[in-house]
Parts: structure tokens; sequence; C-alpha cells
């Protein structure tokens, strides 16, 4: 029989809570604990019938990866230090604030031999798929992206927050890169709709950022 792998989950907010549900379904992983700092979450983790920790490194020194689920301004310390201490990481994205320090922590997992993966779920989206499969030589993008506002990922902007999807999807569809990006847009007086729309051509390589028709 095979070993289970030794799951942690860092973070117990919304994301967090339910990748520990997720990984509770999987046989092949032992879910060894969640951690965070807000102790007033434990008492909803271990509904689940698993550890609660306050203290991220209690959890690490009982699990083989860990599954990150953090702000985006914890994600470079939290990475890190699982890193160094030797265990395989899922981090939500962004990967980190700068491109300085997704190039460390890219470096350290490398030095490492360990797995290093960011959470951009759309790519297992089954339509995505589908589209990466069949759409060969694209010439423009459109994308619109229309949700309920709500405080969680206000950390950071709706670019990192919302659009990395949609640029990453771009990314893995074209082979061009593009040497030149410029931001344009307006603000929304609708506070319960993030609506961020960027475009991609592949012949000049520029980003095209603007609201939806109708939208202030």
């Amino acid at each position: 029989m095979n070993k289970k792998v030794k799951v942690g989950i860092i973070g117990a907010g919304y994301i967090g809570f339910h990748r520990a549900r997720k990984y509770l379904e999987l046989p092949g992983v032992e879910v060894v604990g969640v951690a965070d700092t807000d102790t007033e979450v434990g008492a909803k983790v271990r509904e689940l019938g698993v550890p609660f920790f306050s203290n991220p490194g209690e959890l690490l020194s009982r699990a083989d990866a860990v599954s990150a689920a953090v702000p985006t301004p914890a994600h470079f310390a939290v990475a890190r230090e699982s890193l160094r201490r030797g265990k395989h990481i899922l981090l939500e994205k962004p990967i980190s604030e700068t491109v300085a320090e997704a190039e460390e922590l890219g470096s350290l997992a490398r030095e490492q031999g360990l797995v290093l993966q960011v959470g951009h779920t759309e790519r297992w989206n089954p339509v995505v798929e589908q589209m990466i499969r069949r759409v060969q030589d694209p010439r423009f993008f459109g994308i619109d992206r229309l949700s309920p506002y709500h405080e969680r990922g206000t950390e950071v902007d709706v670019v990192m927050d919302l659009m990395i999807h949609d640029l990453d999807i771009v990314l893995e569809l074209v082979s061009a890169r593009s040497s030149r990006s410029f931001p344009s847009g307006s603000r929304c007086s609708r506070r319960t709709w993030t609506s961020p729309t960027p475009g991609w051509n592949s012949r000049t390589g520029r980003w095209r950022i603007s609201p939806p028709a109708g939208f202030p």
C-alpha cells in the first residue's frame, strides 16, 4: 500500500477551509492539520476533525507538503519558510507581491528539489482545457469578468486578484510574449461589481484593459 502524503494547510480563511475539505476527500492524502494565527477560526477547523495550530511552524514539522492560502502580502514569507524546511508547496496566486520575490522562491525550490506550484485553478477548468486544445494562432482576446464585490482579496488590486487568471490563460494560448504593456480604464461607481476586461493583440504584444459597456 502506497504511503499517504502528509499535507498541512496554512491559512484557515475561505479558501483554506475549503482546501482542507477537499484534501480530506483524497484517498492518498493525510491532513495533518490546519494553521492560522487567528485562533478564533480554530473551532471551525476542528469541526472537520483535523488538528488546529496557531503556530504554522508546528504544522510544518508534521507535513510533507503544505497548501498555503494566506493573504498575498504573506505569500513570500510563508513559502520561503516552507521551502527552507524541505516542504513541497501549493501556493495561492499570485505567487508573491514582486517579481524579485517570485524569482527567489523559484530558485529556492530548484535548489531544494521541491515542487512549488501556484494555484492557477482556471487551467483545470474543462472549458479552458478544451480551448487550449482547439484554438490555433489567436489574434485578439477580449475577456469580461463580472462578480459580486466582496472584501476578500482586497489587499491586492483587481489585476493581481482576478485578472491574473485571464493573463495566465492568454499566455497559455499564445507563443509570443508582451514586449510592452499599458493600462487604461475608468472608475466604476458600483461597489457591488468588479469588472476587469483585458485584451491581447498577439501582433503588437499589447494589453487593453477597459470596463465593459454600460459601466460608468
